[in-house]
């Protein structure tokens, strides 16, 4: 078991390096992976705060409120104080 594990060694080294590229390359002028943003309901002014994470990360009914970038592609791009 030790062999097998320690054989992946490399292939979640680079999966680790892929995904710390990933989130140094975001923008933190608009909404991208590895922003969190702050939404609110213009009627109710009810706010949430959301971390936008890579497609298969989100989990939209967790109390942190985690989306995938691919379950609200509309924050995608948009700036603060955006409507």
């Amino acid at each position: 078991m030790q062999a097998v594990l320690a054989a992946n060694v490399p292939k979640l080294e680079q999966a680790l390096q892929n995904a710390a590229d990933g989130v140094r390359k975001s923008r933190t002028s608009r909404v991208s992976i590895g922003t969190i943003v702050t939404v609110r309901d213009r009627a109710s002014r009810k706010q949430e705060t959301y971390t936008i994470l890579g497609a298969w990360d989100g989990n939209p009914e967790s109390t942190y409120h985690f989306l995938s970038n691919s379950n609200r592609p509309a924050l995608l791009g948009h700036k603060a104080g955006e409507v």
